[in-house]
């Protein structure tokens, strides 16, 4: 049975503290990292956001979808369709999920179940 709304996820890739920066005292080393780990493993704010906007807009959307950077270790790159890791599959995970969302948001919806579909699918 279908419900009338479409879900699927996105990540930007990069990893968090690369771009974000741990607080370090010498100043050099900060620089270093920046200049060498940024063009590694992260990428522009831009770049960031292509997953979630092509996540949000592209008509061929299935729900379910999972999409993410198409470069190495899903770091980098352009929009592309991702498999999900088992524990982001797992549905009693989202059920509970679902279930705190709703209790912190003071949010409900009435949402007729979904058959569940592999993971990565």
């Amino acid at each position: 049975m279908q419900c009338g709304i479409k879900g699927v996820q996105r990540h930007a890739g990069g990893h968090p503290r690369v771009q974000v920066g741990v607080r370090i005292e010498v100043q050099a080393i900060r620089q270093l990292r920046r200049q060498v780990g940024n063009p590694l493993f992260a990428q522009t704010p831009d770049r960031g956001a292509l997953p979630q906007l092509y996540a949000a807009t592209a008509p061929e959307m299935e729900s379910g979808a999972f999409i993410g950077p198409d470069g190495p270790a899903e770091l980098r790159g352009g929009p592309t369709r991702v498999r999900l890791s088992p524990a982001a599959a797992d549905a009693e995970t989202g059920r509970r999920l679902w279930e705190v969302s709703e209790q912190l948001t003071d949010v409900r919806f009435a949402l007729a179940a979904v058959a569940q579909r592999p993971p990565g699918h």
